[in-house]
């Protein structure tokens, strides 16, 4: 861990506290730069240039707005930023998977995620695959 610089933002959404510490802490190992939010709608509410480029670590399971409502909510309004997407449901993840692949941009991931996996998917967001 902490090998293979990312330098780009990421904003991070979830509504535990915890989580987004620990997703900061990792993400920053990195240097990454991070923003989090408490909330979707605290996200939407922010003074945000989404002309940047970033990607959106989202958790799915939320109190005022769900992941995917989140997400379909930015794609609508031309918000093209990438997203990974992660729950720790276990029911229902064949329905959140499949709208998670209609958004596009969205990686789906099930929680508990490796910091490896995580980070992976992060570049693969920002950069695309990597060249061997």
């Amino acid at each position: 861990m902490g090998n293979g610089r990312l330098a780009d933002l990421i904003i991070i959404v979830d509504d535990d506290e915890a989580v987004r510490r620990s997703l900061t802490l990792l993400l920053a190992s990195y240097d990454c730069e991070v923003v989090s939010f408490a909330s979707a709608r605290a996200l939407l509410a922010a003074p945000l240039c989404w002309d940047h480029r970033f990607c959106l670590v989202v958790d799915q399971d939320m109190p005022d707005m769900s992941g995917l409502d989140l997400l379909a909510i930015l794609r609508a309004a031309g918000r093209t930023q990438p997203a990974v997407l992660i729950t720790g449901l276990v029911d229902g993840r064949g329905r959140i998977e499949t709208a998670a692949a209609d958004l596009p941009g969205t990686i789906f991931l099930h929680k508990p995620i490796d910091a490896d996996t995580l980070i992976g998917c992060v570049r693969l967001s920002l950069h695309g695959p990597a060249e061997d």
